[in-house]
């Protein structure tokens, strides 16, 4: 399977957004929150109750209920005592005044029983009262409190012990860490290849070496105007053991796999391709012509390119290297032969004054210079032998490269030799006798 990515940079971030921490009540941060990578638990104290703001005072005191409460025995035993009454009244057996003091205690006692009824009812209504009461202080003791909704990690403080803390102000940053997302920013032209779900590879820049798997969570729905691009937010599965929020990555998401096909290396640069026999060759090229950032050549074009290219470019170099190498040695040759002629000026007048015939002194002339180019030509030939094994390229010199530098070194010969040939057949015989 072949694997195509597509790769962005974007910015780690939490899944979660960040909550900052803010007082209600004002008062005195006593416990500094820890701004390391120690994680908050859910529910966890940030700020001391001790040393807040005080609380109103309950507007309910100490309830003290004083209810006295008539026992069901002594009820019974004074209804009791009326029926008694009530029977020796009939029988006259009982006076009239044992009957009414029965029938006083009866009342009395029926009344202290719905006097206290009345009383618990009352006391029932005090408790839920006092209970709502509290609960409201309990609420406002919570103020002084800050508790985590989410496991996470503190990653700004803002306040120091002993400062004051007013309604509002923020005291630390907390970001949840059980899921991190990447956001990268994607070009709107590769929104039709993403979506959710889609494995990816996330590289950051501190550990370029490593990866980490993630996958595409989620696709932003809003393009940047200027830009043209787009926040994809890509899920990390594992995080490595350093990281922090807000860091760069380079995000890889596979946009699609094809199966049979051939790898190659990254870094290659160019792939010889050798067709089967009965292959068509402009068939192939055509097909592969048709590819991305690829351009197809034969083998002659391959030739060509080089010898077009950066031979062709040495070669000129070399060549004007030559022809001013020529000009140069022609030049000082020509010099040479020149000045050794003028030492024989006097010789040459003698000559002429004695009959000799102005062939046989250009052939002296001739044969000098023929004489320094041959012994140039031999020792650069010499020198050679020992100097082209140690070059750090290897230099191969064949017959016909000598046959061709022999030619070149006659004409220099002979070229240079014309300047001293000039002189001495402008040297009159009578020179010798001055």
């Amino acid at each position: 399977m072949k694997l195509l990515p597509t790769n962005w940079t974007g910015l780690v971030n939490p899944l979660r957004p960040r909550i900052g921490g803010r007082t209600r009540p004002l008062g005195l941060l006593r416990r500094r929150p820890s701004a390391s990578r120690r994680s908050r638990e859910v529910g966890q104290r940030n700020i001391d109750p001790s040393r807040a703001a005080k609380l109103p005072e309950s507007e309910t005191g100490r309830l003290v209920l004083r209810v006295q409460a008539l026992n069901p025995v002594v009820l019974q035993q004074a209804r009791l005592e009326h029926r008694r009454a009530t029977e020796l009244l009939a029988g006259k057996i009982a006076a009239q005044a044992d009957f009414d003091k029965t029938a006083e205690a009866l009342h009395v006692a029926e009344a202290d029983l719905a006097r206290t009824q009345s009383a618990i009812v009352e006391a029932q209504s005090l408790v839920f009262t006092a209970e709502k009461t509290l609960l409201y202080q309990k609420e406002h003791l919570a103020f002084t409190e800050m508790r985590s909704p989410y496991d996470g990690l503190v990653t700004r403080r803002d306040r120091d012990p002993g400062g004051i803390v007013v309604p509002g102000a923020s005291i630390l940053q907390l970001v949840a860490t059980n899921e991190i997302w990447v956001s990268a920013w994607v070009d709107e032209t590769a929104m039709a290849g993403l979506k959710t779900g889609q494995p990816a590879r996330v590289v950051f820049r501190s550990e370029p070496a490593e990866s980490c798997e993630a996958e595409v969570a989620r696709l932003g729905r809003e393009a940047d105007r200027e830009t043209r691009e787009f926040i994809v937010d890509v899920r990390v599965k594992k995080l490595p053991e350093n990281w922090t929020i807000g860091q760069r990555a380079e995000v890889f998401i596979e946009t699609g796999r094809k199966s049979n096909v051939v790898l190659i290396p990254p870094q290659v640069s160019a792939v010889l391709v050798t067709l089967r026999d009965g292959a068509d060759q402009a068939r192939v090229a055509a097909t592969l012509g048709t590819w991305p950032d690829v351009t197809v050549y034969s083998t002659q074009q391959q030739k060509d390119l080089l010898l077009s290219g950066m031979v062709d470019k040495a070669k000129r170099q070399l060549g004007l290297f030559r022809v001013l190498l020529i000009i140069i040695s022609t030049i000082i040759m020509a010099l040479i032969i020149y000045t050794l002629t003028l030492d024989k000026i006097h010789d040459v007048a003698m000559l002429k004054l004695m009959g000799a015939r102005n062939g046989v002194i250009i052939g002296l002339i001739l044969q000098q210079a023929l004489l320094i180019g041959a012994l140039g030509y031999g020792l650069a030939y010499w020198l050679g032998t020992f100097a082209f094994p140690q070059f750090p390229r290897l230099v191969v010199i064949e017959t016909r490269d000598l046959l061709s530098l022999g030619a070149i070194v006659l004409g220099i010969s002979v070229l240079s030799s014309l300047l001293g040939i000039w002189k001495a057949m402008s040297v009159e015989p009578n020179k010798v006798l001055s």
